[in-house]
């Protein structure tokens, strides 16, 4: 599927520290599976956050925590949603 291929070489950019071109590569990756989607809302998050667009990457972290149904997936969304926070100087934000 085209959204796979976007989402390999995504992942490649972004390891090679090609955020803004991995950042491309995720937003064409938007697909209609639910447990995709969470996953590609947390690497384009990732993408963000490495950006330094703390705003836009809490928003990609909290969608990806609403969505997903698997605690543990939930939690990493909530974690970096709340490292977000921090960089964003909400402190009393990331701690609730």
């Amino acid at each position: 599927a085209p959204q796979e291929t976007h989402k390999a070489v995504g992942r490649t950019l972004f390891e090679q520290g090609k955020f803004d071109l991995a950042l491309q590569e995720f937003e064409k990756a938007k697909t209609d599976n639910p447990a995709e989607e969470i996953e590609r809302q947390l690497a384009v998050g990732a993408t963000l956050y490495r950006l330094r667009k703390f705003d836009t990457a809490l928003n990609a972290f909290q969608a990806a925590a609403a969505d997903a149904t698997d605690k543990s997936v939930q939690a990493e969304a909530l974690y970096n949603a709340g490292n977000s926070l921090v960089q964003l100087g909400n402190y009393e934000g990331a701690v609730n």
